[in-house]
């Protein structure tokens, strides 16, 4: 099997908004569509819940962020949710899939 190959133009487009996709604000991603890739920032982490275990056994924190008056709820799911992260402080989340409920 050939693995060697040059990705077309579009291929590279799709590529690169997966890989890095656009930074929004809390005030714009909440007018998204649902699931939609994203980098979120700068936000401002306002409490840090405790790990807790789901009925599958999934280990998750909820972070509470804010901007600009807009509140957001992430969750932390797996290794993500020993990142150190502080209250307070202000953060750029990376690469996060947005679905509302």
């Amino acid at each position: 099997m050939d693995t060697m190959f040059d990705l077309t133009e579009q291929q590279k487009k799709i590529r690169t908004e997966f890989y890095s996709p656009k930074t929004y604000s809390m005030a714009e991603a909440s007018s998204l569509p649902s699931c939609t890739r994203l980098c979120l920032g700068p936000v401002q982490v306002k409490s840090i819940g405790e790990t807790g275990v789901v009925s599958t056994g999934s280990r998750r924190r909820e972070v509470q962020l804010a901007m600009e008056g807009t509140f957001a709820l992430l969750t932390l799911w797996g290794k993500e949710k020993d990142l150190e992260v502080v209250a307070g402080e202000l953060y750029i989340v990376h690469r996060i899939e947005y679905c509302p409920l």
